[in-house]
């Protein structure tokens, strides 16, 4: 049994929460939940199936979210004095934050929905108690490249996330092609 990188899923939370704070951005619990799901996953990849936090998540009709956080923030965020963890820790959190914060949480639901370990976890309903280690494997995520297209990227407007590719100008025909088409 590994030891995990920190003492708690409540530790993450929280610089997840300070780094939305410093970044001005406002983050809803359910997008936090999903952050951590994500980092979990992407620690064990990185660190041959290391532990980030020392939890297991439950999986139900919002996607994955470690429950003893969910019931803690139900009735709000209780104050938490700032913990120290560690350059590698903090490194690996700011990847993930620069890969998944500008998402919106409606985004991240449907990323986190539509993966093949979702749909095989969840059953209607029911809250099923999920160890990262046995859907490691099993979720994937998609590269940009294979989402998105070749040259199509997602953004965020005033309205929510859109999809955009590279100004492609249509050719026009010229007076000789208009004459012979006609």
């Amino acid at each position: 049994m590994s030891v995990s990188a920190t003492e708690s899923a409540i530790d993450v939370a929280y610089w997840f929460f300070g780094r939305a704070e410093k970044d001005g951005i406002f983050l809803d619990d359910e997008k936090m939940f999903h952050l951590l799901f994500i980092a979990q996953l992407n620690y064990a990849r990185r660190y041959e199936r290391e532990v980030l936090v020392p939890s297991f998540f439950v999986c139900d009709e919002d996607g994955f979210s470690e429950p003893n956080l969910k019931k803690m923030f139900s009735l709000g965020r209780p104050y938490m004095p700032p913990v120290k963890l560690s350059d590698k820790v903090c490194a690996f959190l700011e990847a993930i934050w620069k890969q998944y914060a500008q998402m919106t949480t409606a985004a991240f639901s449907s990323l986190i929905k539509n993966s093949s370990a979702y749909k095989e976890c969840y059953r209607n309903g029911e809250k099923r108690l999920v160890a990262v280690d046995d859907i490691l494997d099993k979720f994937t995520l998609p590269r940009p490249s294979e989402s998105s297209g070749e040259n199509k990227k997602i953004r965020i407007s005033q309205n929510g996330p859109v999809m955009v590719s590279r100004w492609n100008p249509r050719k026009l025909e010229s007076s000789e092609q208009r004459t012979k088409n006609k």
